[in-house]
């Protein structure tokens, strides 16, 4: 097991429970809760593609990564066009990300999005850009520069929020800047995605943003934490116990 299939499976255990003290706090930004539901299902994928040794296997994990990939810049920017609450003032974005949405997400199980995985550095399987992979890399920076507008914008017109639309803007483009490190292996530039445990610097920037507004509870924060993180934890150590004491030929390593 690798340091990014560890780092894949913290970024899980975080935006899950994240996700979890959202809806036990009926937090009222719903788009925040598919958000990391989304993260969280993109970190579990790429747990299990980082630790197949099947090509097969392997090729289909990064298939459902890719989907959840597409799902989180949607969910980012409908959260953005909450926080702002300036719905009516950006229905065509709305729009024009749903389009994006349905258009790319039928697409990452067929060759346009991911041509192939072939080795590259030390990585066994790492996916190959397909055709039309360049546009949905175009609407992912485009939701975030968008994002960064929407909020600079609410940023200079509130006065009250202003630290609260920092940390929001902080939190959120921290998280997705670390991602965007994951595709350089895609087009054959040698760089490691040494930004993906970004994505638990996201949940922990965001986790002290909600507590330091009393958008919930510390005391369900902390309880719910320490019930469905301890968990995950064993869950891990079993499973790294048993990959590294017992032969498994089949799709893990």
């Amino acid at each position: 097991m690798n340091i990014y299939a560890i780092s894949a499976m913290i970024n899980f255990i975080t935006s899950t429970a994240l996700a979890y003290f959202i809806y036990s706090n009926n937090f009222k930004y719903k788009s925040y809760l598919f958000l990391n539901v989304s993260v969280a299902f993109w970190s579990f994928s790429y747990f299990l593609w980082q630790i197949s040794v099947r090509y097969d296997a392997a090729f289909f994990f990064c298939r459902l990564l890719s989907l959840s990939a597409v799902f989180i810049p949607y969910f980012f920017l409908e959260f953005i066009i909450d926080i702002v609450d300036k719905k009516s003032d950006y229905k065509i974005v709305h729009v024009i990300n749903l389009i994006c949405l349905i258009a790319f997400s039928p697409l990452t199980f067929t060759p346009l999005m991911i041509r192939d995985i072939e080795p590259i550095l030390s990585f066994s399987y790492w996916p190959k850009a397909g055709t039309l992979y360049i546009l949905f890399l175009l609407y992912y920076s485009a939701s975030l520069i968008a994002s960064w507008i929407m909020m600079y914008k609410a940023y200079i017109i509130n006065k009250n929020d202003k630290t609260k639309l920092s940390y929001i803007t902080l939190a959120t483009s921290v998280g997705l800047l670390g991602g965007i490190t994951n595709y350089f292996l895609w087009y054959n530039i040698h760089i490691y995605p040494f930004g993906n445990i970004m994505a638990s610097a996201y949940v922990l920037i965001m986790a002290y943003a909600i507590l330091k507004h009393n958008l919930m509870d510390i005391k369900d924060l902390i309880k719910t934490g320490i019930d469905h993180t301890i968990p995950f934890l064993i869950s891990l150590i079993c499973l790294w116990i048993i990959n590294d004491l017992l032969p498994i030929p089949q799709i893990y390593k």
